[in-house]
């Protein structure tokens, strides 16, 4: 299975993950779950409140997304080949440029507007964030053994050099 530049697919939660990306600590020195230690976290993750307090709120926040994603996944899985995002189209101008003025209107649902149709986050997503989200959706795709998705909240820059 392929890695994931947020750590899903290498079994980091994704306080650990965040201390890789942002604080410049190594992997190696965060705890990675074994597979079936992961798929037990994400199963068993609480819904809210979580404990903001003990530092583990972040990571408490995703598994219950990734919870969430996994049984909407498993409820019906037709739901793996929706794309993760929203597919938006775009009024056009006569000149063939895109018409800012006019509002996108949604084609393809992706999985957030999907499951919020289908009864999922009805109080919201308790402020989660996209690092949080993606990671989400990364941590149910690995326990199904799908590829990894970019998160939305990763940029990549390439430089036009070959490092």
């Amino acid at each position: 299975m392929e890695q994931s530049v947020d750590g899903a697919m290498q079994g980091l939660l994704a306080n650990d993950a965040l201390k890789v990306i942002l604080g410049g600590q190594s992997e190696d020195d965060q705890v990675h779950l074994y597979p079936d230690e992961f798929e037990r976290t994400i199963r068993e993750a609480p819904a809210p409140p979580w404990d903001y307090d003990n530092g583990e709120g972040y990571s408490q926040c995703a598994n219950w997304l990734a919870r969430q994603i996994l049984e909407w996944l498993e409820k019906d899985p037709m739901h793996q080949t929706l794309p993760v995002d929203t597919e938006y189209i775009w009024y056009k101008k006569e000149n063939g440029s895109i018409d800012w003025d006019k509002p996108p209107v949604k084609g393809v649902l992706g999985w957030s507007d999907a499951m919020k149709e289908d009864g999922y986050f009805p109080d919201g997503m308790y402020g989660c964030t996209g690092f949080q989200w993606g990671w989400a959706c990364n941590a149910a795709r690995k326990i199904l053994g799908l590829n990894a998705i970019p998160n939305p909240a990763i940029m990549t820059v390439n430089t036009g050099e070959n490092n």
